[in-house]
Parts: structure tokens; sequence; C-alpha cells
């Protein structure tokens, strides 16, 4: 149960130790790096990052769900993608929805309807191995947005 909250608010995972007769054990707790004053001003900034990004998503993306909430939704998708392409079930995941096609719909399409992310795979839509990646155009946005 604690393990699960810890994994759920991206706390490090605990680190268990003990002796080989096991009369005792030792468990430590890493801090959290939104604690972590080292780390403090990077999270900051992954934050104004978001903010930035979902403003201007607002004024791309043209869709009847698109309320706040969808389009914060959005720039963490397209803030995974600046690493490597993901599966679509990878993505929804990144953003705790299951993989159903209305949230294929609300959250991963408008940014493909506008070209920011788009298919690994274009001629094979179907294919189990697609992808989806950032376009120039959605690398371009973010490094506007930086």
């Amino acid at each position: 149960m604690i393990l699960s909250a810890m994994q759920n608010n991206g706390s490090p995972t605990p680190l268990f130790e003990t002796d080989e007769d096991r009369t005792w054990f030792r468990v430590t707790l890493p801090i959290h790096q939104a604690f972590d004053p080292n780390v403090k001003h990077r999270v900051s900034n992954a934050i104004q990052v978001e903010q930035r990004l979902t403003q201007f998503l607002r004024n791309i993306v043209v869709n009847d769900q698109a309320n706040d909430q969808a389009v914060i939704l959005m720039a963490r998708v397209l803030l995974l993608l600046q690493t490597d392409p993901h599966s679509k079930s990878e993505l929804l995941e990144h953003i705790k929805l299951k993989n159903h096609n209305d949230n294929v719909k609300r959250y991963i399409e408008p940014l493909e309807i506008n070209h920011i992310i788009a298919k690994t795979i274009p001629s094979r839509p179907k294919s189990p191995n697609q992808k989806y990646c950032l376009t120039e155009k959605g690398k371009s946005l973010l490094l506007e947005i930086k």
C-alpha cells in the first residue's frame, strides 16, 4: 500500500537492507525530487515549460473537447515525445489514461491533425509496431517554448 502510494506520487523506490541472519533490517526512503533543493529549480522550469506549452496549444488545437485539462494532457504527451517515439498505449499510460479509442481521439488525434506529431509508420496506420513522434512543427514548437 505504501509502496504503491510512493510510486503514484513519483517518489524513488525505497531501499531495503538486512544482514545474512536477518536479525535487523534498514529501510532508506530517498527524498522525492520535488523536495531536493538541487532539483527544485529543474522541477520549477519543467512546470513553466508545461504551462507555456499549454497556452500555445490552446491557440493551435481546434477540438470541441479541448478543454483546459485536455490541453494540459496533450502538452504532457508532447513533452514525453521529445526524447523518443512512443506507442499510443505508452502515451496514454504516461498521462494516466486507459488505452481507449475515446482517449486517442481526445488527446492524440488533435496533435496529429495539427501536424505536431506523426505516426512512425504512416503507410501502415494499424501496425502493432506503430509509434508516434514529433514532427518538425512539434520540435520547433518545443524549442520556441523553452
